[in-house]
């Protein structure tokens, strides 16, 4: 019997070029979004002074102009400049979170007045829409946390029940976890529009709504969702969602 030798040549050199392209085009992109990130991060004091002086004309012209049509107009200048202050806030946090300048510091913190600022903070806001919003929390919630990235963590989360949310209310409540004592559990459940179960990893996309487009419901950049899991992946925590459309939702 003979024997036969099988030599099967593959010339891979332009896979393996594709592939480098591939990881230089990549590294390229998440080196333009930090670049991005950290302008803007750094734009804060520029984008916010210029905004804060038409927020504080508009104020002195509401209290001067004596035509109800000119007060008018005075406080859709103020409410329209609010509006973009929180967006451009919300820009600002995210690209502060993206760029590495949010760095936790824990401390030793009572976390229970810090929810119950928060709640407060929105009772004016919950009159204004005829629903409530409460707190359930015990006297002392004593841990080593960051009280700062929690309690924005907490604004977000309450600001968004608030805006989707019609009748009812919205509650607050935290504890520490039964199975892990170190682990401080904070619920903000709502009674609002729910979310659809294929839309729940969507949300926490930034500029996300599950209304979107030019017939959208709600006003809102979208980003709300979007800093608190980044904020709380930095804290290594976990978010999660339970959510019936009509019923409401609780994160």
């Amino acid at each position: 019997g003979e024997n036969y030798i099988f030599l099967i040549v593959r010339d891979i050199t332009m896979q393996k070029e594709f592939q480098k392209q591939l990881i230089q085009a990549k590294e390229k992109a998440e080196e333009s979004d930090r670049l991005k990130s950290s302008i803007l991060a750094n734009m804060s004091h520029e984008l916010r002074t210029p905004l804060n002086g038409i927020l504080g004309f508009s104020d002195i012209l509401r209290e001067e102009l004596k035509s109800s049509d000119l007060v008018t107009m005075a406080e859709n200048i103020k409410d329209s400049g609010n509006w973009l202050l929180r967006t451009l806030d919300s820009i600002l946090t995210l690209s502060q979170l993206e760029s590495g300048k949010v760095n936790p510091n824990p401390v030793e913190t009572d976390m229970a007045p810090v929810i119950l600022e928060v709640v407060n903070t929105f009772q004016a806001q919950a009159r204004d829409k005829e629903i409530y919003i409460k707190a359930n929390v015990p006297e002392t919630l004593m841990c080593i946390a960051d009280h700062r990235l929690i309690r924005q963590i907490v604004m977000h989360l309450v600001d968004n029940a608030i805006k989707f949310t019609q009748t009812g209310g919205i509650t607050v409540e935290a504890s520490f976890s039964t199975s892990d004592p170190s682990n401080l559990n904070i619920l903000v459940s709502d009674t609002g529009i729910g979310i659809p179960a294929e839309n729940m990893e969507m949300i926490f996309q930034g500029f996300r709504q599950v209304s979107e487009g030019m017939g959208r419901k709600f006003q809102g950049s979208g980003l709300g969702l979007t800093i608190v899991r980044k904020t709380i992946d930095l804290l290594n925590g976990t978010i999660s969602l339970a959510s019936e459309p009509g019923k409401g939702s609780t994160f």
